[in-house]
């Protein structure tokens, strides 16, 4: 699994015969035990990448919701990474605890902070969906490529391509809340993948 071993927000498909709100409603009851009314769309972003030797491309929606009632619990058809409760509590009792980073996790932040430079895109996605279909935040992200799976080159160069639709509006950096210069951000990136390219044309 691509994210073993981390959380993730509750998501999933729309079934057949219901609206995408209905099936907010319906995945997370299912995945967290609890009921929600939806409160606002935040969003939504486009994902492209290559996952069991399928290519897949959607636009999966982002929705803030609030609690009505039930409990979080653990749905052992949802869930199936974590085998005890405990597991969750002591996950529970790390993030209320107070807790210090050890000196090699200092070192790996360090070091991630280094290859990302500063400023860096936090893909939070805000800055979609731009008007033109230009998929920002994999361009954004260009210089990631050799930390990630063998699909990722693959998806940054499906979104250098639609940089061809660029019209420089400017869009994308007024919703920006890190209020990066995303359009010479993406410039320098489209960049260091076409030198990246090439680079491995010679291996």
């Amino acid at each position: 699994m691509v994210f073993k071993g981390y959380w993730a927000l509750p998501g999933g498909r729309v079934d057949p015969g219901e609206t995408v709100e209905q099936s907010v409603v319906r995945e997370v009851k299912e995945e967290t035990g609890l009921d929600v009314e939806i409160v606002r769309k935040i969003g939504e972003y486009h994902e492209i990448g290559v996952q069991d030797e399928m290519e897949y491309d959607y636009y999966p929606s982002c929705f803030l919701v609030k609690t009505i009632s039930g409990r979080i619990k653990r749905q052992q058809e949802e869930i199936e990474e974590i085998e005890k409760i405990e597991e969750i509590e002591e996950i529970v009792a790390i993030v209320n605890d107070s807790w210090q980073l050890s000196s090699e996790e200092q070192q790996r932040i360090e070091k991630v902070r280094t290859e990302m430079g500063t400023p860096f895109c936090h893909w939070c996605a805000y800055c979609q969906p731009c008007p033109q279909k230009v998929d920002i935040p994999w361009v954004m992200n260009a210089r990631n490529i050799d930390s990630y799976g063998e699909y990722f080159p693959l998806a940054v160069a499906r979104a250098v391509e639609t940089t061809k639709n660029c019209v420089q509006c400017g869009e994308c950096e007024k919703k920006c809340p890190y209020h990066l210069p995303i359009r010479e951000m993406m410039a320098d990136n489209i960049k260091f993948f076409e030198e990246w390219k090439a680079q491995q044309a010679k291996i």
